[in-house]
């Protein structure tokens, strides 16, 4: 039985040449009909090939059908679910109108940065600081020192830039 598996895996490497002038198309040996001067029959094997090939392409239909209903599962939680529940969590974001996708965690000194339009529209109207009331004096000289420097506009802008090496250089 095994020279006969051996065989059959050898048979892969054969190749043959239709001897119709017309044709003259090389195949594997393996696949290759042959019939003598007959209709060829097609067989049970033939059958199980053609089924193949149709649950193949059903199975490339579902798999399509699949990425769609993911795309707009994904789609609709961004557009739907995500901004009701993060109201639910956090009325922060009610009263600045803030798209929960321009919002960015930033912890401390301030909770959320929020650089509203810069997703949701590609063009950013402006910058929020989101911060829940603080609890504690150190926290609250924080807030009103930042609250200071925003009404001032005692801020800069600097581009910092990361080498491979690590070595940071300023813009």
């Amino acid at each position: 039985m095994a020279s006969f598996g051996a065989l059959f895996r050898e048979q892969r490497h054969l190749f043959g040449v239709c001897p119709n002038p017309q044709c003259r198309e090389m195949s594997r040996l393996l696949n290759i009909r042959i019939s003598y001067r007959a209709k060829y029959v097609r067989d049970w094997f033939d059958k199980v090939q053609d089924e193949v090939v149709v649950w193949e392409e059903k199975l490339g239909e579902l798999n399509e059908r699949r990425t769609e209903i993911r795309a707009k599962s994904i789609e609709r939680a961004r557009r739907v679910f995500l901004p009701k529940r993060l109201k639910s969590v956090s009325p922060l974001f009610e009263k600045p109108k803030v798209q929960p996708e321009d919002i960015k965690l930033i912890s401390h000194p301030v909770d959320f940065v929020a650089f509203d339009g810069l997703v949701t529209s590609g063009n950013l109207r402006r910058i929020v600081l989101l911060e829940s009331k603080a609890s504690g004096r150190l926290r609250n000289e924080i807030q009103a020192s930042i609250v200071d420097a925003v009404e001032h506009q005692k801020y800069d802008w600097y581009t910092l830039r990361v080498d491979e090496s690590g070595k940071i250089t300023r813009e």
